[in-house]
């Protein structure tokens, strides 16, 4: 007499993917609700401020990629619920895509949430023209971070660090006290370009 079990296991992978997939999602819409969002992300400043002073900003992070990882796992599980046919070829390039999907969501987190952290904490805490290079190394990462969240979203990248045309010129913002003495001529396109 075979016994049921009412908990997943490898044998019945749709039972997994039916707790994972919502788990999943529960858990990434909590965690990004708990990530800050006070300040406009495209003043890094501002933003990067509001990260160095969040003491749950890396755990925001991995809550975000645990829930991930989970909406990655009931689609793989529920892949492999499909036999036969188209279904069984859709199925399994869905799960590939589901395991790549999961590699980046790492790659995210782990600039997001561990690197760009420990670079604006590093900025917060410097003085004087250590202050200015560890800004300048936290906005590089953010930049590795765009890229791996998607690339450009239009203008968001151009306004990086640069504030908004109410508020700053080319290459100053007040959030950093100083201006670039000779800011470049991309600065200046971009700023233009913007505003």
């Amino acid at each position: 007499m075979q016994r049921s079990s009412r908990w997943p296991t490898p044998d019945n992978p749709a039972r997994i993917g039916a707790v994972a997939a919502p788990g999943g999602a529960l858990l990434l819409l909590a965690s990004t609700l708990l990530h800050p969002l006070g300040a406009n992300p495209a003043d890094a400043p501002a933003a990067f401020a509001e990260y160095a002073a969040d003491p749950h900003y890396v755990w925001t992070h991995l809550g975000q990629f645990a829930g991930f990882f989970s909406l990655g796992i009931g689609l793989v599980a529920l892949a492999s619920t499909l036999e036969h046919g188209r279904a069984f070829a859709w199925g399994r390039v869905s799960a590939a895509g589901a395991v790549a999907s999961i590699a980046v969501a790492a790659m995210l987190q782990a600039v997001d949430g561990v690197a760009l952290k420990a670079m604006v904490d590093r900025w917060v805490a410097a003085d004087g023209e250590a202050r200015l290079a560890a800004y300048e190394a936290a906005f590089a990462v953010r930049q590795i971070e765009i890229g791996l969240a998607g690339g450009p979203r239009g203008s968001g990248v151009v306004q990086e660090g640069r504030g908004n045309r109410e508020t700053c010129q080319p290459g100053f913002s007040s959030q950093r006290g100083y201006r670039d003495p000779a800011p470049t001529i991309r600065e200046e396109w971009l700023f233009f370009s913007v505003a």
